[in-house]
């Protein structure tokens, strides 16, 4: 088993552009896989953040929270934290593989996304 390690602000463009991708058999197979293990951490990330606001923020007359500098630092040093996906090795391999060979063309945000997802998956690979 081995681990993708990324931070928390990259979770909802990595699940974004992993279901973007078409593949197919085997490869589709172990990114939706990935893709389920990342929506269950932004569904935690998503109860962590609700937690952050209730601790650092206060409310308006209708219930809505009021961002303030203590939320914003918090909500940053959040946001870098690191995620971990568990994946097995031959899984990961196969990602890999899909991500190294795919003939998308790729710009901006997925471009971005593309490398961060990469750099994750080569270094699991490594350790």
């Amino acid at each position: 088993m081995k681990s993708i390690k990324m931070q928390n602000k990259y979770i909802p463009q990595s699940i974004e552009y992993l279901q973007s991708l078409s593949l197919c058999g085997a490869q589709s197979r172990v990114r939706s896989k990935v893709v389920r293990k990342l929506i269950d951490i932004l569904e935690e990330m998503k109860t962590q953040e609700k937690e952050l606001l209730e601790e650092f923020t206060e409310k308006d007359d209708d219930g809505n929270p009021i961002s303030n500098e203590a939320y914003l630092k918090e909500h940053s040093l959040w946001m870098d934290e690191i995620a971990e996906v568990q994946i097995e090795d031959n899984r990961l391999s196969s990602l890999k593989d899909s991500l190294e060979n795919s003939k998308e063309l790729l710009s901006g945000k997925n471009a971005e996304v593309y490398d961060i997802l990469l750099d994750a998956i080569e270094e699991a690979c490594i350790i």
